[in-house]
């Protein structure tokens, strides 16, 4: 079964430290051989701007060796698709033999037996599979892509009885909602894989607005906290707490204990949040400038607003609350509004 992070001795070791980057998310592609109308940031497969745009080998190389050098234990390559790269068992190869921890976030559709062998002798922490339905009707109407359900049943197969821990990760979008009994049993079925549910559907990050359209109109109503079992990768890293209420912004580890790549090799304090005056140019700089010099004046970041200062800023909830400026910015375009989507989830889980 799934290790969690604190309990790997180095973890422990280093994690009394004040702010080391223990995980970071390295999102290779932001295309996809799927067409989900729920993904916050999915491109064709074939969009060719975005493949001449994506992080290179040697921008990794050089990336992950920074990152080695700042006390890095463990990335997660995901996209987009990640295994849409031609050289992402290349890519992944290079992170296991530096001794990173390496999970991959896929939808299991391209998986081959190449990878299952390359796994098998350079295992992978974890692999997060999503999975859209349990029917072909609606994994088809989710993913827009024909036979996506049977290509995901081989890949998922091919992953479990390889005996590798697995993640099933799912949306609750209104067409998933009613097969979401039927996922969580499937998983339970199999004692190497964990059930995860991802209940908010992020707007899209590159603001197309016709697509974060089609993203708010699958959001289904809150979940409540009974029956959303959750099991997070990042779970064990410790939140920054210090900045708790007023007018500060940042509560989680993000920039404390992680960070995220994109595809176009910029530096971000979260996958979700894209904030241009917030992000950093890899191709220009190096991680540990990023980390040492411009995270710390971003955690500083407050807001003068006195609207949420008296609203979410001083919210006693707000330590349990998904409010975060990351989401803030997708919904509204601003760091510190009321997200009324959070809210209203919040307040049933009660």
């Amino acid at each position: 079964m799934i290790k969690k992070i604190n309990d790997f001795k180095l973890f422990k070791a280093v994690s009394g430290a004040k702010r080391v980057p223990l995980f970071i998310g390295l999102e290779i592609t932001s295309r996809c051989n799927l067409n989900c109308e729920h993904c916050y940031i999915n491109l064709s497969a074939s969009n060719k701007e975005a493949k001449l745009k994506e992080i290179t080998f040697n921008e990794i190389d050089r990336i992950t060796d920074e990152a080695l050098k700042l006390g890095t234990l463990w990335f997660s390559l995901t996209g987009g698709e990640p295994l849409l790269r031609e050289d992402f068992i290349d890519i992944y190869l290079l992170l296991k033999k530096k001794g990173f921890l390496v999970s991959v976030l896929t939808n299991a559709t391209l998986i081959t037996e190449e990878h299952i062998e390359i796994f098998k002798k350079y295992p992978p922490r974890c692999l997060e599979i999503s999975v859209y339905g349990m029917t072909k009707e609606t994994c088809e109407s989710v993913t827009r892509t024909k036979n996506s359900l049977a290509c995901f049943h081989k890949g998922f197969m091919l992953c479990v009885i390889n005996g590798f821990d697995v993640i099933l990760k799912t949306v609750a979008t209104r067409a998933i909602l009613p097969e979401l009994g039927r996922i969580k049993s499937f998983a339970a079925s199999y004692e190497n894989v964990v059930f995860k549910i991802e209940d908010i559907l992020i707007s899209r990050i590159d603001e197309n607005h016709d697509k974060t359209k089609q993203i708010r109109k699958q959001r289904s109503l809150p979940l409540g906290k009974t029956s959303r079992p959750r099991t997070c990768e990042t779970s064990g890293l410790p939140g920054n707490r210090i900045n708790s209420f007023g007018g500060n912004l940042f509560l989680c580890h993000a920039g404390v204990n992680s960070c995220w790549i994109s595809s176009d090799g910029m530096a971000h304090l979260c996958t979700t949040l894209r904030y241009p005056a917030f992000a950093y140019d890899l191709r220009k700089g190096d991680l540990n400038d990023y980390w040492t010099r411009k995270v710390p004046m971003l955690l500083g970041s407050r807001s003068e607003n006195p609207a949420f200062k008296a609203d979410c800023g001083s919210c006693s909830d707000r330590p349990d609350c998904d409010w975060c400026p990351a989401l803030s910015w997708v919904e509204t375009r601003r760091l510190d509004s009321r997200v009324e989507y959070v809210c209203a989830k919040m307040h049933n889980e009660r």
